[in-house]
């Protein structure tokens, strides 16, 4: 009878320790499922920003390409408005000089 009652007992303890064990071990399974999870958004969440930086730069870059070609022509306008300017001035002095 005691022998059988320390079986039982020590197959109760076995039986708690293997549930525990298996607690244990479900709980570290969904501890670990769970930040897997948090770092797949995470780097979801980066990948997104990073695009998004991405388009960003693209249209900045757009506009300042726009406006260097803006500014570009602006100049080049007014060098040759100034090169005309120039050559009415010289052909004016030249008249000038031709009728003196």
């Amino acid at each position: 009878q005691n022998e059988l009652e320390q079986v039982r007992a020590a197959a109760a303890r076995d039986d708690a320790q293997r549930l525990a064990a298996e607690r244990l071990a479900e709980a570290a399974a969904e501890n670990v499922s769970n930040q897997r999870k948090r770092l797949e958004e995470e780097v979801a969440k980066a990948r997104a920003d990073a695009a998004r930086s991405a388009e960003l730069l693209a249209i900045e870059k757009a506009a300042h390409r726009d406006k260097l070609t803006t500014v570009l022509e602006e100049h080049q306008q007014k060098v040759e408005g100034a090169q005309r300017q120039l050559v009415q001035e010289r052909e004016t002095l030249q008249g000038q000089h031709s009728e003196l």
